[in-house]
């Protein structure tokens, strides 16, 4: 009896571990949640993805919190490399990435926010690009890329998706601000 026991839960363990995979994951170091899912973007890229700072109801500008949230997203993102920034070109997310792009020499590269999908497509493999969006672009964007998980739709909230060609995404996550 002893031994079909142990037969039955040593034959279950690889179907336990696959299924452990496929969930989601909290790493241990700091507050950062993660996730694996194989995306439709075969490169190895880093996204990071941010939706603009706060501001107020039917108001284009950035609020006071959000220029503060603003002026913290240089130091919360000082340890990743940064290719390139980009944002549509949407007062308030422009103004989110002034300071990070401030911080780093670099400027807030405007594109359309139905590009962003078809612009990583073009970057160079193992680059690591920003994008400042809002909340209908980034659910799109987490669509067309096959990003796991639900995209940063909360202010302060970044999340940074490694993309890789040959194994599954990979997405911890950031705050910022307060």
């Amino acid at each position: 009896m002893k031994t079909q026991i142990s037969r039955r839960f040593l034959a279950a363990l690889p179907f336990a571990f696959l299924t452990l995979a496929a969930c989601d994951t909290t790493q241990t170091a700091g507050l950062s949640t993660g996730s694996f899912l194989q995306p439709s973007l075969k490169k190895d890229i880093t996204l990071i993805a941010l939706r603009h700072a706060d501001r107020d109801a039917g108001n284009e500008e950035l609020n006071a919190d959000g220029r503060q949230r603003a002026k913290a997203l240089p130091a919360a993102l000082r340890d990743y490399p940064i290719d390139a920034i980009y944002a549509p070109g949407f007062k308030r997310n422009l103004d989110t990435g002034a300071p990070l792009a401030d911080a780093r020499n670099m400027s807030v590269q405007n594109i359309p926010a139905d590009s962003i999908a078809a612009q990583l497509a073009k970057e160079p493999n193992h680059s690591s690009v920003v994008w400042i969006g809002n909340k209908e672009n980034l659910k799109k964007l987490w669509a067309d890329t096959g990003a796991p998980g639900e995209p940063p739709l909360n202010y302060g909230e970044v999340f940074v998706v490694q993309f890789y060609k040959d194994k599954p995404a990979w997405v911890s996550q950031l705050h910022f601000g307060k």
